[in-house]
C-alpha cells in the first residue's frame, strides 16, 4: 500500500476518533445528555449498512430498521388503512386496545347490563385463550365477553353459506360460434354451451363471420337460419331464451337461461358436494381430537407411574 494512502487513512482515523470523543464528551453532561446516544448511530440514516473499519466495531455491519422495512408499498398502505379504520371504529377493538376505561358489561345470563366497571377489572377474570372482550356500543360503552371458538364456527357457517351463493349464483357466459365452422366444430359448441346451461349459468351465443374467412366461405342467409334453428332445438330441451335475438351486422346474438328444473338440480348437486366436503373434515378432526385425548390420557398414566 503506497505511504500517501496510508496517511489518508491514519488522518480520517484520528479524525473520526477526536469527533467521537467530543460528542460521547456531550452526551455525559449538558441538556444534550439524552439526545446524543452515539457518533455513527446519529449520522447514518435508518436501514443503512455500516461497513467501515473507522466506526465502532460494535457497530459493524449493523442494519438498523424502520416500520415498514422490508414490505412492499400495498403491504404498507393496507396496514396503515386498517390502523386507520381500527382507529375510527372503536367496535373493532377487542380486549386491552378498547379505547374506553369505564365500561357495562352486558350480562352473559340475563343479557342485561351491569353496573359501570372499569375495563381492568373485567379483563383480570377472563380466559384469553377462551374469550374476548368486543364492544358493542360506543356511547356510552358497552361490552360483552364472546366465546372464541362460537365465534369460529359462525365465521365458517358464514363462509360457507357465501360459497354455496357463489357456487349456486347464475353468471353471463359468452360463447364465439364462427358461421363457416366445420360441422364437427359446430357440434362442439352445442355441447359446450349446454355444459354451461347445466351448471346453472346464462350463455350468450354470438354468431359472426371468422375473421380472415374470405369471400370463399361466405354463407347464405338461409344457411344462418339453419345454423340457429339446430342450436335452438338442441340447447331447448335444458334451457330456453330470456331474451329475443339481436341482429346486427352479420351477427347473431341468442341469450340463454337454464330451466327451473335444471337451475334446482345444479344447486342439489352443488349442495351435496360441499356437504360431502364438510362431512370429511369433521371426520378427520374428529379423528385428531379422539389421537390427542389418546395422547394426554397416556401421558397422564405416564406421569402417574413415575415416568416409566
Amino acid at each position: 500500500m503506497s505511504r500517501p494512502f496510508l496517511n489518508m487513512a491514519a488522518r480520517s482515523s484520528a479524525t473520526a476518533a477526536t469527533a467521537s470523543s467530543r460528542i460521547a464528551a456531550a452526551a455525559t453532561s449538558g441538556p444534550s445528555r439524552r439526545t446524543i446516544v452515539h457518533s455513527a448511530r446519529a449520522r447514518l440514516p435508518l436501514s443503512t449498512r455500516v461497513h467501515s473499519p473507522l466506526l465502532s466495531p460494535s457497530l459493524a455491519a449493523v442494519r438498523f430498521y424502520r416500520p415498514g422495512f422490508g414490505q412492499s408499498r400495498e403491504e404498507r398502505a393496507a396496514a396503515a388503512a386498517e390502523a386507520a379504520e381500527l382507529a375510527a371504529n372503536p367496535l373493532m377493538r377487542r380486549n386491552h386496545d378498547i379505547p374506553f376505561q369505564t365500561v357495562q358489561l352486558v350480562d352473559p345470563a340475563t343479557n342485561k347490563l351491569d353496573e359501570p366497571q372499569s375495563k381492568s377489572s373485567i379483563l383480570r377474570n377472563m380466559d384469553f385463550s377462551q374469550e374476548a372482550l368486543v364492544v358493542v356500543q360506543a356511547d356510552p360503552p358497552i361490552v360483552k365477553i364472546i366465546n372464541l371458538e362460537e365465534e369460529r364456527h359462525a365465521k365458517r357457517e358464514f363462509d360457507a353459506r357465501a360459497k354455496l351463493q357463489r357456487k349456486t349464483s347464475m353468471e353471463d357466459k359468452e360463447l364465439q360460434v364462427p358461421w363457416n365452422a366445420a360441422p364437427s366444430d359446430m357440434q362442439h359448441k352445442i355441447n359446450t354451451a349446454r355444459n354451461i346451461l347445466e351448471k346453472g349459468d346464462r350463455v350468450h351465443l354470438i354468431f359472426a363471420t371468422r375473421s380472415g374467412a374470405g369471400l370463399k366461405n361466405k354463407i347464405t342467409e338461409e344457411q344462418r337460419l339453419e345454423i340457429v334453428k339446430n342450436f335452438d332445438v338442441q340447447l331447448g330441451m335444458s334451457a330456453k331464451k330470456w331474451k329475443a335475438d339481436d341482429q346486427t351486422r352479420g351477427m347473431w346474438i341468442c341469450y340463454w337461461q337454464p330451466l327451473p328444473s335444471i337451475q334446482a338440480e345444479h344447486r342439489t348437486k352443488v349442495v351435496g358436494v360441499e356437504s360431502d366436503k364438510k362431512r370429511i373434515r369433521d371426520e378427520k378432526k374428529e379423528a385428531r381430537r379422539i389421537k390427542e385425548a389418546e395422547r394426554l390420557r397416556k401421558a397422564e398414566e405416564r406421569k402417574a407411574n413415575g415416568g416409566n
